[in-house]
């Protein structure tokens, strides 16, 4: 799954609010609906692999399966980027759209701090495949093809030191695990993470790693499922930046939970406060429904949220395909899934809900938004949120259900926190914060149409002033400024007000 990786989200605090919560967003494509022409690919693949990254500018990049012609293979990673309004990125490979090279299928990737794209997939014969792009989609050399060893590596991330953590599984049959391993940046084995570069973990049963993620503070969590006795259990497991077993995390680094029936793990999300939030699928007597679990740190179930930790959701009525997850930053959960119909076809589902885990009844119907994108099948798998707060979720849309081939389908919703980026009169540009949370230090970055001295003031919720800063004259365009905030002020939310004499804008962050 792809997640939202934004720098900071960020909300203006002068600005209106776009439209109803739940609704379509119809600045993006005139009716917030984006379905891919297929204009530079051919046989689009439609799997869980296909994933979405949010720029910090609005700019949206979309990964998936994809052959070309011109590229000279059926199958390749691609990636379309696309303007914040839906339009091609012509600033990325002249046209928006990048194939690559290599026959392999695109399971995850990530986008680093410089700019590049570094794919993950699974190549013919059982080979493990990396490559990376710039920022401006050209491949750079060298791409890495290695045989897998029994490892199929689907998931990754990448640590501030340019390290790649991969996860899947090893083995097959009764002898498979959880399983995962570092590379360096060139795509060597570091031989220097757990026993010679990855590292097994087993549960009571076969299983397999569905979403990985890295806390701020380096540990590597890993959520995914295996067969525990008669059905499909939730497995979740904690390890060092070495690749140890964090044993503060359920005494041996990792927790179980059966929450009756076969459950599949579909996304991971570690919160501000440290807890670990599983979503996935609950198959039980009634059909396919959502649950949502809420792991402390020390890996005991959240007794504050649902049901002692967990809650399990019959959201749509129908069968309930999630894929993904995203935490608002005021807390409020939301999960894209497919609604199926009994074999008669799918459509978006998306839910929202309350940071203890009930649906939010404010959001779309009850909770929920079920939308016919294109009438076709219509399938989600990825989601994240751009800086005006609305939250995009992208798919793939095929002619009859079952077919794995066909258009990628964008769209994009309003929720409660979103904002017109219309600036009006003497507003400043987009300002970013990052990274938000707020530790210590932050960088605020800036654009004007005007010169000015820079004052940036700080306020608690009551509005009342804690602290400015004072950074002098700047020309007009993008200022960029490093602030200090210290560990003296509580931990929640505030506003930071950026002003030049000329232009202003405020912001929401939020200090930990």
């Amino acid at each position: 799954m792809k997640r939202l990786l934004l720098k900071a989200l960020l909300f203006c605090i002068p600005f209106a609010l776009a439209g109803q919560d739940g609704a379509l967003d119809t600045s993006f494509d005139g009716d917030g609906i984006l379905e891919g022409n297929g204009v530079g690919y051919d046989n689009v693949m439609l799997l869980p692999g296909l994933g979405l990254f949010a720029y910090p500018n609005g700019k949206l990049l979309i990964g998936m399966t994809a052959g070309s012609t011109s590229a000279g293979v059926q199958n390749g990673f691609a990636f379309t980027r696309l303007q914040q309004n839906s339009v091609s990125d012509v600033t990325f490979s002249d046209d928006g759209i990048v194939v690559g090279y290599i026959e392999a299928l695109l399971t995850d990737f990530e986008v680093a701090s410089n700019g590049n794209i570094i794919g993950l997939g699974l190549g013919p014969n059982a080979t493990r495949v990396l490559m990376r792009f710039n920022g401006a989609g050209d491949v750079l050399l060298p791409s890495s093809v290695e045989a897998n060893g029994g490892a199929d590596m689907r998931l990754l991330e990448i640590q501030p030191d340019g390290k790649l953590v991969t996860a899947g599984s090893v083995g097959s049959g009764t002898n498979q695990h959880f399983f995962v391993g570092r590379l360096n940046n060139d795509f060597s084995i570091d031989i220097l993470f757990a026993s010679g570069g990855g590292t097994i973990i087993e549960f009571d049963g076969p299983g397999v790693a569905r979403d990985l993620e890295l806390t701020e503070n380096g540990l590597i969590v890993v959520a995914g499922d295996f067969a525990g006795g008669q059905d499909r259990n939730v497995g979740v497991a904690v390890l060092t930046p070495t690749g140890a077993p964090v044993f503060g995390f359920s005494n041996d680094g990792k927790q179980s939970l059966d929450l009756s029936g076969d459950d599949f793990v579909a996304a991971l999300t570690v919160q501000p406060d440290g807890k670990y939030l599983i979503a996935g699928q609950n198959v039980n007597l009634s059909g396919r429904d959502i649950f949502l679990a809420r792991f402390n740190p020390d890996g005991t179930l959240d007794n504050s949220f649902g049901n002692q930790g967990k809650a399990v959701v019959d959201v749509s009525g129908k069968e309930d395909w999630p894929a993904d997850m995203v935490l608002q930053t005021d807390g409020k959960i939301l999960v894209s899934s497919s609604a199926c119909f009994n074999n008669a076809g799918c459509d978006f589902l998306l839910a929202r809900f309350n940071a203890d885990g009930t649906l939010d009844p404010s959001f779309g119907n009850g909770g929920t938004v079920v939308s016919d994108l294109t009438g076709l099948e219509d399938r989600a798998y990825a989601m994240g949120l751009d800086p005006s707060g609305a939250v995009i979720v992208a798919g793939g849309s095929t002619i009859e259900p079952g077919f794995s081939t066909g258009n990628y389908v964008v769209a994009k919703y309003l929720t409660d926190l979103s904002v017109s980026l219309r600036e009006p009169e003497n507003q400043l540009g987009p300002v970013l914060v990052y990274p938000n949370p707020i530790v210590e230090t932050a960088v605020v970055e800036c654009a004007s149409t005007t010169a000015g001295r820079y004052i940036l003031q700080l306020r608690d919720a009551e509005g009342q002033l804690i602290r400015s800063w004072d950074e002098g004259w700047h020309p007009a365009g993008t200022a960029q400024f490093s602030l200090q905030f210290g560990k003296k002020q509580p931990a929640g939310w505030y506003t930071l007000e950026i002003a030049n004499g000329q232009q202003r804008q405020v912001v929401r962050i939020m200090l930990k």
